[in-house]
């Protein structure tokens, strides 16, 4: 599957990069330090899935980018990682287009685990060796 990452914290997108790279079905189409570079390389790239790791994002500026990427036809999975745990914030993020809201400090694993075992794109019917 092809997969784009925009980032605020260089640490932890690099720990992403790193052990999402090593699942054989994940391809990388591009990377965006800011909010307002992304939405472009995320419309040429056209990936399966963009995640946010929106550690120190500009709240104002990911909000923009998550509804516009929400724009994007065909419309790519968006997984956000967060250090912001509380439901009140995840279900606003989800409110507003992500599909699964993950807290780095507790829940990294899970989503390595999801791209791991295919079940990202499973719900469109498309396996990760198929992309």
């Amino acid at each position: 599957m092809r997969v784009f990452v925009a980032y605020g914290s260089s640490q932890v997108a690099a720990r992403v990069i790193f052990a999402l790279q090593r699942i054989p079905s994940v391809r990388f189409v591009g990377q965006s330090r800011d909010a307002s570079g992304s939405l472009s390389s995320i419309r040429t790239s056209k990936p399966d899935v963009v995640l946010l790791v929106a550690i120190h994002l500009e709240a104002q500026s990911f909000r923009r980018l998550l509804e516009d990427v929400r724009e994007i036809r065909p419309v790519p999975k968006i997984f956000l990682l967060t250090a912001q745990s509380c439901e009140q914030y995840k279900k606003e993020y989800r409110r507003i287009g992500a599909d699964q809201v993950f807290d780095t400090s507790t829940e990294f694993n899970a989503m390595i685990e999801l791209f791991q075992h295919g079940r990202v794109m499973a719900e469109q019917g498309i396996s990760g060796g198929e992309l």
